[in-house]
Order: structure tokens, then sequence, then C-alpha cells
């Protein structure tokens, strides 16, 4: 708000100043404080900059200060497993124990949901951070050059490079998972990024949408693990464009198995998994959503679509 006060709305349970299990209507989180510059929240964290220190709530009600962030943090974003924060050019995570060598190695990091432990420094971008998109347990950045890095976990290909590992018990000395991953694949520069649980999204300089990652429904592929054949999930280690949003998007968003853009006209269309309804009233619920335009009439009262 305009005192910088974080104000949250939803499922309670977790974080939130309330004795009510949900909370329709938004309620001021006021243990962060005041003057908050950025925030994000997941699913199981919340953190904010206030004053250029970072500060996070995850599976608790306590808020923790990130150590070693240098002074200066911009942005902060955060996924399941995963925090990252960033300067102007300089970018720093927590958590995600994918990423970790054996335990007790200088290079060991902590889950953001348990201890919270020095941030690590991944990296310097030379032409500077225009956005920050974290996934679970991976982030990418897009610079002012409009090129886009990644770095963090590939399980699902989420470097966009084509490599792909599986990490989750051992360490795996043959990935560098805390250095830069320059995005080269991506034929046009890109204008807008963003993440959901393990898949990245952009939209390039020609209106196009590129994701790689995990493909649960957000990629080209409508193959997903809760259709009734059980089809198997398939990831996407390089960018593939969905051809099927066209060359007309201004802004993409993704959740966890569904993905939306803006249109340059305002228009709102989702894709993907429909199994709360986020897309459609039913027709798709159990199978993945084409583009889908959602229509809503903004001049009534009611938000119910139409």
């Amino acid at each position: 708000d305009a005192q910088g006060v974080l104000w949250c709305w939803g499922r309670t349970d977790l974080s939130l100043e309330t004795q009510n299990y949900t909370e329709p209507a938004p309620v001021p989180l006021r243990k962060f404080g005041s003057n908050i510059q950025s925030f994000d929240a997941n699913q199981s964290n919340t953190c904010v900059v206030r004053d250029g220190t970072v500060y996070c709530m995850a599976l608790g009600p306590q808020v923790a200060a990130i150590a070693g962030l240098p002074p200066g943090i911009r942005s902060v974003a955060v996924g399941t497993w995963l925090g990252c924060a960033t300067t102007q050019s300089d970018v720093f995570c927590w958590g995600s124990p994918q990423w970790a060598e054996p335990k007790g190695s200088p290079h060991e990091i902590w889950q953001v949901i348990h201890d919270m432990k020095n941030a690590v420094h991944v990296g310097t971008l030379p032409q500077g951070i225009a956005q920050l998109a974290v996934s679970a347990n991976a982030g990418c950045a897009l610079t002012q050059a409009h090129k886009v890095y990644c770095w963090g976990d590939t399980h699902s290909g989420e470097w966009g490079t084509g490599v792909q590992s599986r990490c989750e018990q051992v360490a795996c000395p043959e990935y560098d998972f805390r250095s830069l991953h320059e995005v080269t694949a991506l034929p046009t520069p890109v204008t807008q990024l963003s993440a959901g649980a393990a898949t990245f999204c952009a939209v390039g300089s020609d209106h196009s949408v590129w994701c790689w990652g995990s493909n649960n429904g957000q990629l080209v592929s409508t193959r997903h693990e809760y259709e009734p054949k059980r089809i198997p999930v398939v990831d996407e280690p390089l960018p593939v464009q969905n051809v099927a949003l066209g060359n007309d998007n201004a802004e993409v968003r993704l959740g966890n198995m569904h993905g939306c853009v803006k249109k340059l006209d305002g228009r709102i269309v989702c894709w993907g998994n429909n199994r709360y309804n986020q897309i459609s009233d039913g027709d798709c619920r159990y199978g993945s959503c084409p583009p889908t335009e959602l229509s809503y009439d903004c001049s009534q009262t009611a938000s119910a679509p139409h």
C-alpha cells in the first residue's frame, strides 16, 4: 500500500496474521514492517526487500533476514525450495539442496523452508538485470540487453541450454549449478520472463512465446500427468515456441501447471492444466486446455466470468 505494507489473502495456515484458515479479503502482514520495495510469494515462502535487506517467512510465522547479501538489493523472487535476490547486476541465492555438495562442504546450501543460511553469489551479468524469475529449484534473469541467463537445478532442463541432469540425492560435480548459463537458443531478443514450478517462458521482441523445462501443461505439448491415460510428462531442455499463442503477446505468466498471456489488445488467453477450473468451466478439466480466451466484464462489480 502507500506506506509500503504488504497485504495478502487466501490460504492462511502458514503465514498470515489471522486465526482463520482462509482469508478472502486482504489483510496486512505487518510483521514485515513498512517501506517494502519489492516482494514475492510462493506456496511455501514469502520474501520482501526492505531498506536493501531481504526478509523471508517460510512454513511458520517467523520472519528472518537473509545473511550474506550486499547493500543495494533491488528485487527478490522465491520458489518452493529456492530464494534469489539481485542488485543491479549480481545474483545471489539461498536454499535448494539439489545444488548442494555433500553435507558439511563449504558450498552446501540449505532449503529456504528449513534453516535461513547465508546467500551465495551466483554470478554477475555485465548488461544489468531487468527481471528475475525463480522456479521451484532454479532461476533465470533477463538482462537489460534482452538476454536470458539461468542457473540452479536442471532436472527438467531449466537452464534452457539442452542440459538435463538428475542430481536429487547426490552432487553432480560435472554440472555447475552456481553459475550463469546463457539461453542462446532463443531466436529473438526477450522482453519479458516468467517462471512456473519447473518451467520458464519468455516473450520475444516479435511477441512470440518460448518455453523450456517441465511440460506440466505449459509447453507446446498438452501431455501431462493428470490425463486419464497417464501419459508421462515430457521435459523440454531447449526453448520451444508455443505456436498456438500466435505473435501478438505482450506478457506471459506461469502457474505450476498452466500459463496465461496478455495479448497486445488486452485480452487474456490461458492454456495448460485445468484441474481447478483455472482456465475454463470444465470442458477440459481433466485434460490440458488449448489456448482459451478468458472473458470478463470489468465494468461490472461481479468478478465471475461470463
